[in-house]
């Protein structure tokens, strides 16, 4: 694990998972038409670099960087420690500042906590917040791969360098609705949550149920490894060499998330 890659790893999941927490919370309602920015931060002013979710009548994103004028709310940690602390335990409170409108500030904070709380919860019993869990870790994690590939991570980035065009999915059998797709193409990546045209998956990763979804993402290395390994499906047989790569790079992401 590359420690200086962990929180922007960690603070890009959290933006893109904080979407889909907003698109199913009938709570956001009240502010996913406004226009407003949320922005979260870490570090000094010589050093600091973040996040930020783009709300324009209805339409959430998930971006890079420095909103370049006054957002409306901003979250901040003084150190990559306190991310680390913050996104794996919830202790060590960022501080929060708004700028216009309170409420807005209020409805950010209650994002933000709402998506780490269903993140670290290991033991969900609510079957109705299940589905909403999964696909939030199913965007982690191809999320997590895609901005290890951005920061140059030598494994991922050597994967998607040679990877000719191809789309990787990670699906729960007869629920198309949590299925998170990543396609690859000359050196990058891109996750996509919906899907405009149909994709045919080079590889699929595919779960039984909902419930060996979670218990997957909270499993142990060897866990994990060898679970994957009988669920990995490819299009074509031969194309099975690249499971161990596969392996690999689901571990890489998984450590920049816990």
């Amino acid at each position: 694990m590359d420690v200086k890659c962990k929180a922007p790893v960690m603070l890009f999941c959290l933006v893109q998972n904080m979407k889909l927490v907003a698109e199913t919370n009938a709570e956001s309602t009240k502010w996913a038409k406004k226009k407003c920015i949320f922005q979260i931060t870490v570090g000094s002013k010589k050093n600091r670099f973040g996040v930020y979710l783009q709300i324009n009548n209805g339409e959430i994103l998930a971006k890079h960087g420095i909103y370049e004028n006054k957002p409306d709310c901003r979250l901040h940690f003084f150190s990559l420690k306190n991310v680390n602390r913050y996104f794996t335990h919830l202790k060590g409170a960022p501080v929060f500042l708004y700028f216009n409108n309170p409420f807005l500030a209020i409805s950010f904070k209650n994002l933000v906590k709402k998506t780490l709380k269903i993140m670290l919860n290991k033991k969900q019993k609510d079957e109705e917040v299940k589905p909403l869990i999964t696909k939030l870790y199913f965007s982690s994690i191809f999320t997590a791969i895609n901005e290890l590939g951005k920061a140059d991570q030598p494994v991922i980035k050597e994967w998607l360098r040679d990877s000719p065009k191809k789309t990787y999915s990670v699906e729960v059998r007869d629920k198309p609705e949590l299925t998170v797709w990543m396609t690859t193409q000359n050196g990058s990546g891109k996750v996509l949550l919906s899907q405009s045209t149909i994709l045919t998956p080079f590889c699929t990763i595919l779960f039984s149920s909902i419930d060996e979804a979670i218990a997957f993402y909270n499993m142990n290395d060897d866990e994990r490894d060898l679970c994957l390994r009988k669920i990995v499906v490819y299009k074509d047989e031969q194309d099975k060499k690249e499971i161990d790569t596969l392996i690999n790079i689901f571990g890489l992401a998984l450590s920049h998330l816990k």
